[in-house]
């Protein structure tokens, strides 16, 4: 076996921030999730002051991620019977 005296080129974590695009979505989708979690805060704040009942509280957390959640599962039956009815196209999607 020969070695042609090389070491294997290495690719840093940072990579795909060099492409515009991926950098422009990554800081966005930061920024709102910082916006989320503060607002879940405040909203979880807010509660407690108003209504002390941890049943209150949990009431209004699951009804702010209770439609994430339910377009979330209804994405993944449509993609279920999507998957099964077509057949694979050239990019697996």
């Amino acid at each position: 076996m020969s070695s042609s005296g090389s070491a294997p080129a290495t690719v840093s974590s940072y990579a795909p921030f060099g492409q515009t695009a991926f950098a422009l979505l990554w800081t966005a989708t930061l920024i709102s999730n910082i916006g989320t979690w503060m607002h879940d805060g405040g909203t979880g704040s807010l509660m407690t002051t108003l209504s002390p009942s941890p049943v209150v509280v949990a009431s209004v957390q699951a009804a702010t991620t209770l439609p994430m959640f339910c377009f979330a599962l209804l994405a993944t039956a449509v993609r279920a019977v999507h998957s099964l009815c077509s057949p694979p196209s050239i990019g697996g999607f």
